[in-house]
């Protein structure tokens, strides 16, 4: 906590049980946080579970709906299994958004594990 705080103007703190800040998901704690975010200096970087990160798009995807004059960049590592490193086994596949109306696989372990949260399909 102490470096963050070195480097970082505000840290936040969010537990689901409230023993520590904000008692509640971290994506509740982001969503009102959001609000007042500038766009064009805001970045989010996250790693988390697939229900949280699939949570964190939806709320990306209402502040653009809500009339907010360009998406705030979100980059987010995710958490697969990797056993070949390769690519060779696609145990590590994730679901991404490709042209019209067609989807892909890329693999964390050679494509990511870090990908823009728009590519991502989170169903």
């Amino acid at each position: 906590m102490d470096r963050l705080q070195e480097t970082c103007t505000e840290v936040k703190i969010s537990t689901d049980d409230g023993s520590s800040g904000y008692h509640g998901f971290v994506t509740e704690l982001l969503a009102e946080d959001m609000k007042s975010y500038l766009h064009g200096d805001s970045v989010i970087y996250a790693c988390g579970p697939p229900a949280m990160m699939k949570r964190l798009a939806e709320l990306l995807k209402a502040c653009l709906d809500a009339g907010k004059d360009q998406a705030i960049p979100c980059q987010v590592s995710v958490e697969e299994r990797m056993a070949c490193g390769v690519g060779a086994c696609l145990g590590c596949a994730i679901h991404v958004k490709a042209v019209v109306d067609k989807t892909r696989y890329r693999c964390a372990c050679q494509d990511g594990p870090v990908f823009d949260i728009r590519e991502i399909i989170w169903n």
